[in-house]
């Protein structure tokens, strides 16, 4: 009984301080955490400018092997900017339009090992939105536009505080396909009625879970250990 309380202890030892050699997104690692996001939209109006917008969701990650993994964000937030209404009426309006969206990419982890891991990703998402014109009201002729689609490029660092914790930063490109974003149309949009594009700052933080065959190893490992011990 009193080998098996140390080694329980020992393993939970393990689990939580384990040491950087041990901090790694080996395959069929998978982990789940909450992500926090600053976004900014990017234009070329000089009637219009962004407001620093944010954002919040769910975070996953799957590692398929070493070097290779599955990202996913699910959030929802908004866009914000300002704008003239009118050339008769010079201060500008603020504008919100919110969003709810889910990203999935592709990352290539270049020290998947270690308990920094930069990563270069890209990927594609999916997003609902109320998209509003320069008065701030949903324009009759965006109603098709309340769907859409994104490609993304971006790269990043996890940092893994043991087996079971990572803290991520990351920067992320964002080309959509509609100008809704942003007012729709000109003169009064961010982009000048062409399609929005913005830039996303995140942060999140994962818990990680593993395979059958990772847990197995780690007991065996344990149990050796005491076994070797006179």
């Amino acid at each position: 009984m009193f080998s098996f309380q140390r080694s329980a202890i020992f393993l939970l030892f393990v689990c939580f301080f384990s040491v950087v050699a041990s901090a790694q997104t080996r395959s069929g690692k998978f982990g789940i955490g909450v992500e926090a996001d600053g976004t900014d939209l990017l234009g070329l109006s000089p009637s219009a400018n962004a407001n620093m917008s944010y954002d919040a969701g769910i975070s996953a990650f799957y590692s398929i092997t070493e070097g290779v993994g599955l990202r996913s964000t699910m959030g929802m937030g908004y866009l914000g900017w300002k704008t003239l209404v009118s050339p008769q009426y010079p201060t500008p309006a603020n504008v919100t339009t919110t969003l709810m969206y889910d990203n999935l990419y592709v990352s290539a982890d270049f020290l998947p090992n270690g308990s920094l891991n930069p990563f270069l990703m890209a990927g594609v998402g999916i997003v609902m939105l109320d998209p509003r014109n320069a008065h701030g009201t949903r324009a009759a002729e965006s109603a098709a536009s309340s769907f859409d689609y994104h490609y993304i490029v971006g790269g990043g660092c996890d940092y893994f505080i043991n087996e079971f914790w990572s803290v991520t930063v990351k920067g992320e490109y964002v080309m959509t396909n509609s100008s809704w974003y942003d007012g729709g149309t000109e003169p009064y949009s961010l982009s000048g009625g062409k399609n929005s594009d913005f830039v996303r700052i995140g942060l999140e933080i994962r818990y990680y879970f593993f395979d059958q065959s990772f847990i197995t190893k780690m007991l065996n490992a344990v149990k050796d250990r005491f076994k070797k011990k006179p």
